[in-house]
């Protein structure tokens, strides 16, 4: 059993990984689980899926900083300590 195994409690993970030719779109979804960026922002309307992260996309400046403002306004509220959303740990690719 590898160390990936261990934390997963099954060969999941490393069945996708061998698989990765054979399913791309499984292998990516997985790769995002552990690669994800500070920030995500989605259309749920047109893309369920998750799969495009619009937060560097111009047209939705206006909205993102609008979600930022209800989002520090929510972690005042609340006393999360975490202000910066680039300062949490996200867990490794083992």
């Amino acid at each position: 059993m590898t160390n990936k195994n261990k934390v997963w409690g099954n060969t999941a993970y490393d069945a996708t990984v061998n698989a990765k030719n054979k399913f791309p779109v499984q292998y990516k979804l997985l790769q995002r689980t552990f690669k994800r960026p500070a920030e995500e922002l989605y259309d749920l309307h047109t893309a369920p899926g998750e799969i495009n992260n619009l937060v560097n996309d111009p047209r939705y400046a206006e909205f993102l900083k609008k979600m930022r403002a209800a989002m520090k306004k929510w972690r005042k509220n609340t006393d999360d300590k975490i202000d910066n959303p680039r300062k949490i740990v996200r867990r490794q690719n083992y």
